[in-house]
């Protein structure tokens, strides 16, 4: 049941991605399934073993192949793991970046989407403001998001009014 658990969800996820022509979300699927297939497979391999199963000695050379391909499997996953974790943390610096260049260019303003693309060469924002006034100029944000990144970004600037209403009763 675990296994079942743990191997279904991702290739379920790995084709509805794909019909929806989401590459890059399949990847991570896939890399998830390979993932916890490698595990599976080399904790299966070290608890029968840690039990104290030996097999004879005509497969104990099978035997040994097997718990070496389980092994490499685990170490070529390391390396697309690594880097799919080194791209999320960078992406989640740069979200953090933009958040807080956000604030100090309009106090006012409230964050309520934010996407990052490329590491991050494109930001996607949308803002919510409680006033028509107007919110100060994209230009300025862009200026002050190319300093804090160190480089050039691209701004998608979305824009929300939030309707406030006020009443007072006397």
């Amino acid at each position: 049941m675990g296994i079942a658990v743990a191997l279904v969800p991702p290739l379920a996820t790995v084709g509805i991605c794909l019909e929806l022509d989401q590459g890059a979300h399949a990847r991570g699927a896939l890399l998830l399934f390979v993932t916890n297939l490698a595990a599976i497979v080399l904790a299966s391999a070290i608890m029968i073993f840690a039990a104290g199963y030996r097999p004879d000695v005509r497969f104990d050379r099978q035997a040994r192949l097997g718990f070496v391909v389980a092994t490499v499997m685990v170490i070529a996953v390391a390396v697309p793991l690594a880097l799919h974790t080194r791209d999320a943390l960078q992406d989640s610096q740069a979200a953090r970046t933009v958040n807080s260049a956000v604030a100090e260019w309009d106090p006012l303003v409230r964050v309520v989407s934010l996407e990052v693309q490329d590491h991050p060469d494109r930001v996607s924002v949308t803002l919510v403001v409680t006033s028509t006034r107007e919110t100060l100029s994209v230009w300025s944000l862009a200026g002050l998001l190319r300093t804090r990144l160190g480089k050039p970004v691209e701004i998608e600037l979305h824009v929300q009014l939030e309707a406030v209403n006020r009443a007072v009763a006397s």
